[in-house]
C-alpha cells in the first residue's frame, strides 16, 4: 500500500489513462436487457466516467473511516438526537428501524488530512463505481501495486445488496423481502438514471420484483402502497424532497407514516445526518461535553478543521435564502370598496448551470404571452455563472401555468403575491404604487407601508448534487405575517365625479394640470382628492413621472384670499380682535418702508 506522499505524487504526476472502455461496456451491459445502455450513456452523459483514477493513501482512508465511526457514535447519543429532531418536521420523528442505505460522507482531502464537508443521505453512483472498478487496468507493470484492492468488485456489489437486505430486516425482521421500487422524480431524466437500471437488475438477480418508479405513479389505498396494480413493499428513495412535502409525493408519505413500506433513506436519516446545522453541533465543545463525549468528540472536531470554510463554499453553491413576502393589506375607500389588493401570483427563477442551451430556453420563454421580456433580455438573465437568477417576478398564475407546460430544465417557480389596483387610475395619485419587492413607493402605499406590508418570512432554497431544487422552511417562525388593511375617507363615487370634472376642466382650458379636493364641511373628512395628469398604478412605469405626483399635497401654490380665514382665526384665538371689530384696510393698500402693496383690483 503506498504512503501518503506516494499517492500525492501519483495524483500530481501520472496522467495515464487507466480506463478500459471495452471492459466498461461489458460490465455495464452484463445483463442482456441492458444492451445499448453504454452507448446511451456516451451520447447523453459523456462525462459520467473519468478515464483516470485518483489514488488514495491507506492512512487517509483510515482517518476517514475513523471520522465516520466517531460521527456515527455521536449521532447515536440521545442529546444529539433530541437537538437535531427538535428543528425537523414532524415526519422526521418516525423511527421504524432502518438507518439509511447508500449514505455518503463528503470529504475535502488536503495536507491536513480528510476534512468533512457534508453528509449526504442519498448519495448515488455506488453501482456505477463497481462497474468502473472492474474496468480499470494498470497503465504499466510498474503500477500494478497501486491498483491493489482489498475488496473485489464482486464483493462490493454483494455488499450493496446486503445493505438493502439489512434495512429490510431492521423493520420487518425475518419476513422475506418483498418487491422494491427505485423512486425518483422523472427517473429517466435523472443524471444517474443508468444506475437505476443497474440496481433494478441487481435486485432481480436476487429474486426480487424490482421497478423504477416516478412517485406520482404510486397509490396509497387499502393500507398498502401500489404501483400499476402491484404492492410495493420497499422503496429505495432517491428523492431530494427529503421530508416528502411535495403534493406529488403524498402517496409515499402516507405509506411511510403508516409504517407500511420500508423506506430507505428516510426523513429521520436526513434530519440526523444531513442538516448542515448538525455540523455546527459536532464542532461545539460545550455541547459535546454535555453529551459525555470526550475522545470521540475531539476526533470529530479534528476532522472538521476548516469545516466552516468548506461548508461556506458548499452553501454558496447549494443554498440561497429567499424572502417570503407576506400578503400586503388592502386599501379600501370609506364604504369598503377595494382600491388596492394583493392577489396570488408566482415568480419564476432559474439555475443557469442546469440549462444546456440558454439561448433556446430564452427564446422559448419569450414566446409565452404575458412573460413581458424579450429573448435577448431573458438570455442576459440566464447568462451568469451563478446557480440562481430571477427570470420574472409576480406573474399572473395563467402566465406561469403556460411556462410550466413547457417542462424546461433549470426553470423553477416560487409562490408570490402581485399588487393590483382593480379601479385602475381611480385615486391613483392618492393610493400610490409598490415596487417589485413589495415596498410602498408613493402615496398611501408609502405613507402607511409599515401597516400594510406585514412581516416577511423566509425560505431556504437548497440544491443537491444533481442540481435538484427544493425549498425548506416557510412555516413556524419563518412564516410571513400578513399586513393590515387601511380604510380611507375617500368615497369612490365622489372621487370618480371629481376626477371626471377635473379632466374636463383641464382639457377645456388647455391646462398642464390641475387638482380638486372635496371635503365634508362638518367632519373635515377628505371625500375626494383628484390630480391631473394621472396614471394607472398597475403599470405606473408606462407613464411619465410627472403624472405620479399628487399635486394637492406636493405642489406649492399661493393661498390667495382663502388664507384670510387663517389670519382671522389666529387673531380671534389670540384675543387680538373680536368678531364685531371693524378693521381699517387702508382702502386696499399698505405701505411698508418705501413700498406700497395694493390688493389685486386696486
Amino acid at each position: 500500500m503506498p504512503s501518503r506522499s506516494a499517492a500525492e505524487a501519483l495524483n500530481q504526476d501520472c496522467f495515464c489513462r487507466t480506463l478500459n472502455e471495452g471492459r466498461l461496456r461489458e460490465q455495464i451491459e452484463r445483463d442482456p436487457c441492458l444492451q445499448g445502455l453504454m452507448q446511451s450513456i456516451t451520447q447523453t452523459r459523456p462525462h459520467l466516467f473519468s478515464s483516470t483514477v485518483v489514488f488514495l493513501a491507506g492512512e487517509m482512508a483510515q482517518k476517514m473511516a475513523a471520522t465516520i465511526a466517531a460521527i456515527e457514535r455521536v449521532i447515536g447519543l440521545p442529546g444529539y438526537q433530541a437537538q437535531a429532531l427538535a428543528r425537523a418536521p414532524a415526519i422526521a420523528q418516525y423511527a421504524f428501524g432502518p438507518i439509511g442505505a447508500c449514505m455518503g460522507f463528503d470529504f475535502h482531502l488536503g495536507v491536513q488530512g480528510p476534512q468533512l464537508i457534508e453528509i449526504n443521505t442519498n448519495a448515488g453512483g455506488a453501482l456505477l463505481n463497481v462497474a468502473l472498478a472492474r474496468a480499470q487496468e494498470a497503465c504499466c507493470e510498474e503500477m500494478d501495486w497501486a491498483f491493489a484492492s482489498k475488496a473485489s468488485p464482486d464483493r462490493l456489489e454483494q455488499t450493496i445488496f446486503d445493505m438493502f437486505a439489512a434495512e429490510w430486516r431492521l423493520q420487518r425482521g425475518d419476513v422475506p423481502m418483498g418487491s422494491i421500487a427505485i423512486v425518483d422524480d422523472e427517473p429517466a431524466a435523472q443524471y444517474l438514471a443508468p444506475e437505476f437500471e443497474l440496481l433494478q437488475q441487481l435486485f432481480r438477480r436476487h429474486g426480487l420484483a424490482a421497478s423504477i418508479v416516478d412517485p406520482i405513479e404510486l397509490e396509497w389505498r387499502d393500507s398498502m402502497l401500489w404501483h400499476q396494480g402491484a404492492v410495493v413493499d420497499m422503496v429505495y428513495n432517491r428523492l431530494t424532497d427529503f421530508y416528502l412535502a411535495e403534493p406529488g409525493h403524498s402517496a409515499l408519505r402516507d405509506a411511510y407514516e403508516a409504517g407500511n413500506v420500508v423506506l430507505t433513506p428516510h426523513p429521520r436519516a436526513h434530519a440526523l445526518h444531513s442538516d448542515k446545522r448538525n455540523l455546527i453541533a459536532l464542532s461545539d465543545d460545550a455541547l459535546l461535553a454535555a453529551w459525555g463525549v470526550v475522545v470521540v468528540g475531539r476526533l470529530v472536531q479534528v476532522q472538521l478543521v476548516r469545516h466552516d470554510h468548506y461548508v461556506l463554499r458548499a452553501q454558496r453553491q447549494q443554498e440561497r435564502t429567499l424572502a417570503l413576502n407576506p400578503v400586503r393589506g388592502s386599501i379600501l375607500d370609506t364604504r369598503g370598496r377595494v382600491l388596492a389588493e394583493s392577489v396570488a401570483a408566482q415568480s419564476i427563477y432559474a439555475d443557469p448551470q442546469a440549462i444546456v442551451d440558454r439561448r433556446a430556453v430564452a427564446r422559448t420563454l419569450a414566446g409565452v404571452p404575458g412573460i413581458g421580456l424579450t429573448a435577448r433580455e431573458l438570455e442576459a438573465k440566464l447568462h451568469g455563472n451563478g446557480s440562481f437568477a430571477w427570470v420574472a417576478r409576480q406573474l399572473p398564475l395563467e402566465v406561469t401555468a403556460e411556462v410550466r407546460k413547457l417542462g424546461l430544465n433549470g426553470i423553477y417557480f416560487l409562490e408570490a403575491h402581485r399588487r393590483t389596483y382593480p379601479r385602475a387610475s381611480l385615486s391613483a395619485n392618492v393610493i400610490g404604487y409598490v415596487g417589485v419587492d413589495g415596498d410602498g413607493l408613493a402615496g398611501i402605499e408609502h405613507s402607511f407601508d409599515g401597516y400594510v406590508r406585514g412581516t416577511p418570512g423566509k425560505v431556504t432554497l437548497l440544491k443537491d448534487a444533481r442540481r435538484g431544487i427544493y425549498l425548506l422552511g416557510g412555516d413556524g417562525p419563518n412564516r410571513p405575517r400578513d399586513g393590515q388593511h387601511v380604510v380611507l375617507t375617500i368615497d369612490s363615487v365622489i372621487q370618480f365625479i371629481a376626477e371626471r370634472a377635473l379632466a374636463r376642466a383641464v382639457a377645456e382650458h388647455r391646462a398642464t394640470g390641475g387638482s380638486v379636493i372635496v371635503m365634508d364641511p362638518k367632519s373635515g373628512d377628505i371625500l375626494a382628492m383628484a390630480s391631473a395628469p394621472t396614471f394607472d398604478p398597475n403599470r405606473f412605469r408606462g407613464f411619465p413621472k410627472t403624472s405620479w405626483r399628487n399635486r394637492n399635497v406636493e405642489d406649492l401654490y399661493e393661498p390667495g384670499s382663502t388664507f384670510k380665514i387663517v389670519t382671522a382665526a389666529a387673531g380671534l384665538e389670540e384675543g387680538l380682535v373680536t368678531p364685531s371689530q371693524v378693521l381699517d384696510c387702508g382702502n386696499g393698500s399698505i405701505t411698508i418702508a418705501n413700498i406700497t402693496i395694493n390688493e389685486h383690483d386696486g
